[in-house]
């Protein structure tokens, strides 16, 4: 059985060993360096071994119930920057009954746990692609949104694209569905 933050343990999400150019945890030493360069690798490392992929989807599925952000040296989650907060301001433009309005929930929720951490430039990426994303949700929409979102992801430089790579296209599909369909959205 494999350990929980082992990175094999997830092959589908792209961090498996055997795919060409895929990241092991060893590998993030270069990545993540300083406090002033980002979060240290012991804190790296232990958020893998604390969030699963599994839970990562029931919070972002909003089955689970995410707990406040941690916060460290008296700092708060910023909703300023190109990263999940402004993602979040981005979503809330969208109308009742668009994809933005399903993606919104389950934006908050990953806001609501780890701030802008390993976020990239997720809410710059939201409103180049807005137009989009404030069309009637169907399921087409909803899993073209996913290809484009985890194919964004797997671009990124850094943590934020191994963080972000963790999810593949039919997970992230399956989350907006669900989530349109549980908003009387989508027949089920």
């Amino acid at each position: 059985m494999r350990a929980r933050g082992d990175a094999t343990a997830f092959p589908q999400s792209g961090l498996g060993r055997n795919r060409p150019g895929a990241r092991r945890p060893e590998d993030l030493a270069g990545v993540v360096g300083s406090a002033a360069a980002g979060p240290s690798n012991e804190a790296v490392l232990s958020l893998q071994r604390t969030i699963g992929n599994a839970a990562v989807v029931q919070l972002l599925a909003g089955s689970a119930k995410a707990a406040p952000p941690v916060l460290q040296r008296g700092s708060a989650p910023s909703i300023l920057g190109p990263g999940r907060g402004m993602a979040v301001r981005i979503l809330q433009r969208g109308a009742p009954g668009t994809a933005a309005h399903v993606m919104l929930g389950p934006v908050q929720t990953a806001f609501q746990l780890l701030g802008n951490l390993v976020s990239g430039r997720i809410g710059q990426h939201y409103a180049d692609v807005f137009p989009t994303l404030n069309q009637p949700a169907s399921r087409r929409l909803l899993m073209r949104i996913a290809v484009v979102e985890t194919r964004w992801w797997a671009g990124q430089p850094g943590l934020p694209g191994w963080f972000g790579s963790m999810m593949s296209a039919r997970a992230r599909a399956g989350i907006l569905i669900r989530r349109a369909e549980s908003m009387g959205l989508l027949e089920k």
